[in-house]
């Protein structure tokens, strides 16, 4: 039903029947077509901005400012083992297909401490690579996986990280490359 009714308020919206500003709550897919227009993303700001945004379009002012908002289609899903020292990962193209499948699974393991592998694809490049720049002010070492394949919705790219010692393993994120000089975080949900 809600899905219901959002497309009938968007559907009003375009005649000027109603206002219609989407909250997200959660880390939820948003729907193509309302990543479009304005939506106030709660979850990804926190509620502080959320609120600001909130009462900024009650009073009309407009607060979006475009390249703020993006769609990702790529999210990453954990799946944890019962010991720490192990997980499982699989990487989806939610709506559509990725051409290049060029990831790096973030460790802040060193190399003779952590192993990773690619379980569903045998044409792969793989390396370590020690302190890549993730943000400002942070780095971690990474395994750097390309498939040789696009990521599409329904075949998705899976991986398994291991601790090697007695240490725990000590997994920071997924990225994935954009463009030659680009990598932007992915999305993770943990199932």
């Amino acid at each position: 039903m809600v899905k219901l009714e959002w497309q009938n308020a968007l559907f009003k919206a375009t005649q000027n029947k109603v206002k219609l500003i989407p909250v997200k709550l959660d880390d939820c897919l948003m729907p193509a077509i309302l990543l479009q227009t304005l939506y106030i993303d709660v979850f990804g700001k926190g509620l502080e901005f959320g609120l600001r945004q909130i009462i900024d379009v009650i009073n009309n002012k407009n607060t979006h400012t475009a390249g703020e908002q993006t769609y990702e289609n790529v999210r990453g899903y954990i799946l944890k083992t019962p010991q720490e020292k192990e997980i499982n990962i699989e990487i989806r193209a939610e709506t559509y297909v990725e051409p290049m499948s060029k990831y790096l699974l973030l460790v802040e393991n060193l190399e003779n401490e952590v192993e990773g592998k690619c379980t569903n694809q045998v044409l792969i490049q793989q390396r370590f690579l020690k302190d890549v720049n993730v943000a400002d002010n942070y780095k971690c070492n990474g395994i750097y996986f390309e498939v040789v394949r696009p990521t599409t919705p329904g075949f998705p790219i899976r991986f398994t990280l291991k601790s090697m010692t007695e240490e725990p393993l000590k997994f920071k994120g997924i990225m994935r490359g954009i463009s030659e000089h680009i990598i932007r975080p992915v999305p993770i949900i943990v199932e």
